[in-house]
């Protein structure tokens, strides 16, 4: 009965290199599936307000500029707002790019060209995903009747 076998340290040699080989398939398998989610910003995290103060209504026009004071009360950081002003004779749009983060309150001014009496103001706020300038017009807010400063 001198039949040959394999001797126990090679066989254990062999079972660790194949434990070994195994688990890196395994986690190798494991990081090609797995991509740490980025934070995903839409447009139902965008809010934007008008701030009004003392006699302020928070926005005024004066010699073809407007200046108005805006806050972002939004949950997401903004790169800019896109401004509409509608006049009596024509329509002026424009963004500004003025980055905002959550809770920001800044005072702004846009020069606009002689459209007449202004009759309304749109904001619309303006984030930056994954490259992409993207418009959030749901989220906006209009004003009229806007005075004289």
């Amino acid at each position: 009965m001198r039949k040959k076998a394999m001797s126990p340290l090679f066989s254990t040699i062999i079972l660790i290199g194949f434990a070994i080989a195994l688990g890196g398939v395994v986690m190798s398998w494991g990081k090609g599936g797995y991509t740490p989610e980025k934070e995903v910003i839409g447009c139902e995290q965008t809010s934007l307000s008008l701030i009004g103060y003392g006699e302020n209504k928070g926005i005024c026009d004066k010699e073809g500029k407007l200046f108005f004071t805006i806050q972002n009360n939004g949950e997401a950081d903004l790169d800019g707002i896109k401004i509409a002003v509608l006049g009596r004779e024509d329509i002026y749009s424009d963004i500004i790019s003025k980055e905002m983060s959550s809770a920001d309150v800044v005072k702004l001014e846009i020069s606009h060209p002689d459209i007449g009496k202004i009759e309304k103001v749109i904001f619309t706020p303006v984030f930056i995903y994954l490259d992409k300038e993207r418009l959030c017009p749901k989220n906006g807010f209009s004003i009229e009747n806007v005075g004289e400063c």
